[in-house]
């Protein structure tokens, strides 16, 4: 059985994942399905916390509930590529367990690991421009999202339209793929 493709776009929220997984469906000549943090994690969050008041229960309930869900994608991820499907990732992986368990799971499947990356002053414009994320929640991941990550790519979101960033990850997968799961499985996996 052939295993499909994952394009892993790992990035702060407001750093354009979303808008680069768009073009990228656009350019690549065979389909992807896309699967992001935020599709999982909202209608779980939002099924749970239906009936709960309290802002702190809230927090409590969240703390011990993404984690969780981090590792459901990860494993959607690799079902998804073990049935042979392509799969584009929209991910922020702010834990080093999460990078563990992700670069576990995924890592006897192709994988281009892309960091999107945008700049802080950009990231909290288009936060406020969005009006559906906390302020400051991009700030808060700026340092994490990309602490002990290895990739096999890297755009920035300011600088390139996410035309031009989904172009230059159509050509990197080409050339190259998986050496950076490969990378981080040797230094982090292994080690863990």
């Amino acid at each position: 059985m052939i295993h499909g493709h994952i394009i892993f776009l790992n990035g702060t929220s407001s750093s354009g994942k979303t808008s680069l997984a768009k073009a990228l469906e656009t350019i690549l000549e065979e389909p992807y399905v896309y699967v992001s943090f935020d599709s999982i994690v909202e209608p779980i969050i939002n099924m749970y916390f239906t009936n709960i008041q309290a802002h702190e229960e809230l927090g409590k309930a969240a703390s011990l509930m993404i984690p969780k869900v981090a590792s459901l994608l990860h494993h959607i991820v690799a079902a998804l590529a073990l049935l042979g499907k392509n799969v584009i990732v929209d991910h922020i992986i702010t834990d080093k367990n999460w990078l563990i368990e992700c670069v576990d799971i995924l890592s006897d499947y192709p994988v281009t690991f892309v960091g999107v990356h945008c700049p802080l002053e950009e990231l909290e414009r288009r936060e406020l421009a969005r009006g559906d994320r906390a302020v400051g929640l991009a700030k808060s991941q700026i340092h994490t999202a990309h602490e002990n990550m290895d990739y096999d790519l890297t755009v920035d979101t300011q600088k390139h339209d996410p035309m031009e960033c989904a172009i230059k990850i159509k050509c990197a997968r080409n050339i190259s793929s998986s050496s950076a799961i490969i990378r981080m499985k040797n230094s982090l996996v292994t080690k863990h």
